[in-house]
């Protein structure tokens, strides 16, 4: 009679976890493409208030792209090293303190600047998702869990424009930052009310810190040369 109770109890942890597990992946797989999709509707918005010209809106959207660029493989790795579950709930936070502080920026080089740091914490977040799903769920159930995961992002890239559409005419641009914040909160609720376990696949192991650099650096011109084409400079920073 002890043995099935505590098998029920075991069971019933499981599915707790699995749940949890599965609602905070499917709200993280909808908070980038959500934001990216609304951000690109709120650029007149954002570009009248501040007066910005077309480069600084550009960099909008590309500080946040190469930022996630940039250090998602990184943030993988290191999940996968000091703990997938730390690396996802610290990006859950800093993606969560990022959009509030968007919410009272007062100038574009503030914006941008908070940009990049959603970017780094959207890198810790997307980095790490699918393999705590991987770790969760039993073969037979992964492809279920995953299939809900890439049907939120898709969500997300078609609430995009008209949830952002409706805030930003209604509220102002700023509201689309401040509609994240509670999706936010919750998920960071359930990962440390729900998400005990910590997944560290390959704990101990070394991580490259020089080629992580170097693919930084790379990246970074790569994106920064096309910015500057036609001219010599952007030439090389491609070439490089």
């Amino acid at each position: 009679m002890e043995n099935q109770t505590g098998d029920h109890s075991v069971r019933s942890e499981e599915k707790s976890l699995k749940r949890s597990v599965l609602l905070v992946a499917t709200f993280a797989a909808f908070l980038t493409p959500f934001l990216g999709s609304a951000v690109n509707l709120a650029l007149p918005a954002i570009g009248k208030e501040f007066h910005a010209n077309a480069i600084s809106l550009s960099w909008i959207i590309s500080s946040f792209i190469l930022s996630s660029s940039i250090f998602l493989l990184p943030f993988g790795r290191l999940g996968d090293i000091v703990g997938r579950k730390k690396i996802f709930s610290t990006g859950i936070i800093l993606f969560t303190i990022s959009s509030f502080m968007i919410v009272f920026s007062r100038s574009i080089t503030s914006l941008i600047i908070l940009r990049i740091f959603q970017g780094f914490s959207s890198a810790m977040i997307f980095g790490t998702s699918l393999a705590i799903i991987t770790s969760v769920f039993p073969q037979g159930e992964r492809g279920h869990a995953m299939g809900i995961t890439v049907t939120s992002t898709y969500f997300g890239l078609s609430a995009g424009p008209v949830i952002g559409g409706f805030l930003t005419h209604s509220l102002g641009w700023r509201s689309i930052f401040a509609f994240l914040v509670p999706i936010g909160l919750i998920s960071i609720y359930l990962i440390f009310r729900k998400m005990k376990p910590e997944w560290a696949e390959a704990k101990g192991e070394k991580f490259d810190w020089k080629g992580s650099i170097i693919y930084g650096i790379a990246l970074s011109a790569f994106m920064y040369g096309f910015s500057k084409l036609p001219s010599t400079f952007g030439w090389i920073c491609l070439s490089s």
